[in-house]
């Protein structure tokens, strides 16, 4: 069976988009119904493709082309996960759409552009040849420009909007240089040549050379695609857009880089110190946005700097060679923040009802003494899950490392519901934090699963794990900073600080002077 089951909705879906507006506002009625009706196709279909596809990696709809094919497509487990999840967030983004944009008179303009840029995503997750992908990303960040600047008249929709173009334009820059030397070196663009060409190679060919150069020219692209310090400076700037745009933004167009690091990682593994920097840079994203987060007042910045920190941590893990950890921290990330922007409204509500949960009738215990129960509970639950799943640091570092992160936000949780200092309230905390321990555990496993033999093992080097085990260490202050200022009010927060971290440690300001430079 072919693939054309999985590229007939995608090419539905970038045809429609490339529409011209006057057409878009005739039929707009039209465009907010079957625009959700073809995502939830593409969904349906790619949730299909992996029983009847099955995720043997080989390429699929070979065209002829002048002395050789050019695949269409290339199947494997990386590619099924990615486009159900970019099919899955789209046909939730639309759906949501057809209500939050009701009434307007740009709403047939917004599906076309919301349709093409769909459309490109899923085109670059399955394509089988790097130009086409290269073009598919392109495609992708173009379309995101348009639906950026959907409320023209905002100038705060301007200004984000020109400082994503511009650094999407450099990772683009990265990519294409990448694809030259690529051609050059092997003569396809081909995944599978590529692939197997890389796998036939000997290890001191493969290290060093064009190879060497290209695995990282793709680093750099990703890194600038994925808002890595110091191109992260956009992402917190494109806020005022319609709330779908954003959560498609977070969750799912900003993950393309490290999308393209794990579909890659055969070429990449090839450049280590590309790597070991990637990692470095990864750790610190992380840590900048894990802080500046903590800082901020609007709900949308501080989900915006969220994603700043969860991609860090991303590209961390790629850097660390734990490119299954990356793939399940891109599904997770992905869910998470699409519900998190389209549901932003109700966070009073949410926060009202933690509130009451907190509180009881109960003997309150000392926060240091419930973050030290919380902390007994969770690290407990996880090593004994992880163990009974068999799990090893020593053999899945990069599953230790994800599940490190997802203990952090459980101590969090357990923190607040013991509040109430009930026995019965600590039986549901611990019995709840091992069930999502064991639903981590069993997820990482299925994702390993579904990507084994797509990835290659990358032996990290005793330097980059150091700075993975900082960084989670950096992550733990973190949280007992944070907690420490919810439990002593603000006033406990170092004045200098909390001032360069709500400023997003000036890295904004400096970027939008030099852009201003630039343009003038």
């Amino acid at each position: 069976m072919n693939a054309s089951f999985l590229l007939l909705p995608v090419m539905c879906l970038i045809l429609v988009g490339l529409a011209p507006s006057r057409w878009a506002r005739q039929r707009q009625a039209m465009l907010s119904r079957w625009i959700p009706r073809l995502a939830g196709g593409l969904f349906a279909a790619s949730l299909a493709a992996g029983p009847l596809l099955t995720l043997d990696a080989r390429p699929l709809l070979q065209i002829a082309a002048k002395g050789g094919t050019v695949d269409l497509v290339y199947w494997n487990g990386v590619a099924w996960l990615m486009l159900s999840l970019v099919s899955f967030v789209g046909w939730v983004v639309a759906r949501y759409s057809v209500r939050y944009l009701d009434g307007e008179a740009t709403q047939g303009a917004f599906f076309c552009r919301l349709a093409f840029t769909l459309g490109s995503v899923a085109l670059s997750v399955i394509a089988g040849n790097l130009l086409i992908m290269a073009v598919a990303l392109l495609g992708m960040s173009l379309g995101l420009h348009q639906l950026l600047l959907h409320y023209r008249q905002r100038p705060g929709a301007i200004e984000g909007a020109r400082m994503k173009f511009i650094v999407s334009r450099a990772g683009d820059v990265a990519f294409a240089a990448a694809l030259v030397l690529t051609y050059r070196e092997f003569g396809t663009l081909n995944l599978a040549e590529l692939f197997e060409a890389m796998g036939a190679r000997d290890a001191l060919a493969v290290s060093g050379g064009a190879t060497s150069a290209i695995g990282w020219l793709i680093v750099i692209g990703a890194a600038i695609k994925s808002a890595q310090f110091p191109f992260y400076f956009w992402l917190p700037e494109t806020l005022e857009t319609p709330t779908p745009v954003s959560a498609l933004m977070h969750a799912g167009i900003v993950n393309a880089g490290g999308y393209v690091i794990i579909r890659l990682s055969p070429l990449v593994a090839a450049a280590p110190t590309a790597l070991a920097a990637l990692a470095a840079v990864g750790a610190v994203t992380a840590l900048i946005g894990g802080v500046a987060m903590l800082a901020q007042t609007s709900v949308k910045r501080s989900l915006a700097y969220s994603t700043i920190a969860q991609m860090g941590f991303m590209m961390l893990q790629c850097g660390v060679g734990a490119f299954a950890a990356a793939m399940l921290h891109i599904l997770a990330h992905s869910l998470y923040k699409a519900y998190a922007f389209l549901a932003n409204g109700d966070v009073l509500a949410v926060a009202a009802a933690q509130e009451a949960a907190g509180s009881g009738d109960g003997a309150q215990a000392s926060p240091t003494a419930r973050f030290a129960f919380a902390a007994l509970i969770v690290g407990g639950s996880y090593f004994a899950v992880m163990a009974a799943c068999g799990i090893s640091p020593v053999t899945k570092p990069g599953g230790y490392l994800l599940g490190g992160l997802l203990c952090l936000g459980l101590t969090r949780r357990a923190w607040q519901m013991l509040a109430s200092g009930s026995r019965q309230m600590a039986a549901v905390v611990t019995a709840t934090t091992i069930g999502l321990c064991l639903v981590y555990a069993t997820s990482y496993l299925a994702v390993a699963y579904a990507i084994a033999g797509d990835v290659p093992l990358v032996a990290s080097s005793s330097h980059v794990l150091v700075v993975a085990a900082l960084t989670g260490l950096a992550f733990i202050v973190a949280l007992v900073w944070e907690l420490r200022l919810e439990a002593a009010g603000s006033n406990a927060a170092p004045a200098s600080l909390y001032v360069h971290a709500s400023n997003g440690f000036y890295v904004e300001a400096i970027a939008r002077r030099l852009l201003g430079s630039l343009s003038t």
